[in-house]
């Protein structure tokens, strides 16, 4: 494992861990994400949130910004696919936003009058709010459910 890397490979799944909030991601480059039209009003049930032996939920706009978006402003690990996909959708307690990361600076209602297709990005968090966090006891937990860092 190396020092200080954001994105960490789980051996023999199509998951990462991410170090900035310690979440298990799928492999963007991979997953095939549920998907609603920014048209229709969101429903939870267009989030596909089962990935490689996780139940995640749909990512918040703070841990997309402090995670995919870097990520795509950097051309990382996922750069492509955040690319290709162009439009998410957000959980903002409880309202859920869209975006299209080509014009990050402006955030959509859904049911608004324009019509793009929007990508769910399910994240399995290992830690709840009040829990204090480090890549130590992120291994531990991981290991405790039977899954190991590359």
């Amino acid at each position: 494992m190396k020092p200080n890397q954001k994105w960490l490979k789980l051996k023999t799944k199509n998951a990462y861990l991410n170090t900035d909030i310690f979440a298990i991601f799928p492999d963007l480059n991979s997953f095939v994400p549920g998907s609603i039209s920014s048209f229709e009003d969101f429903s939870e049930a267009s989030v596909k949130k089962d990935f490689e032996g996780f139940s995640g939920e749909l990512i918040t706009y703070d841990e997309f910004f402090e995670t995919l978006m870097p990520d795509y402003e950097n051309k990382g690990l996922f750069y492509k696919a955040l690319f290709k996909l162009d439009c998410f959708t957000l959980k903002n307690k409880k309202i859920y936003n869209w975006f299209s990361i080509k014009n990050k600076d402006e955030i959509y209602i859904f049911g608004c009058s324009q019509d793009f297709t929007t990508y769910n990005i399910p994240i399995f968090r290992l830690f709840g709010e009040a829990e204090e966090r480090s890549l130590k006891k992120a291994v531990l937990k991981l290991e405790e459910k039977g899954f190991e860092l590359e």
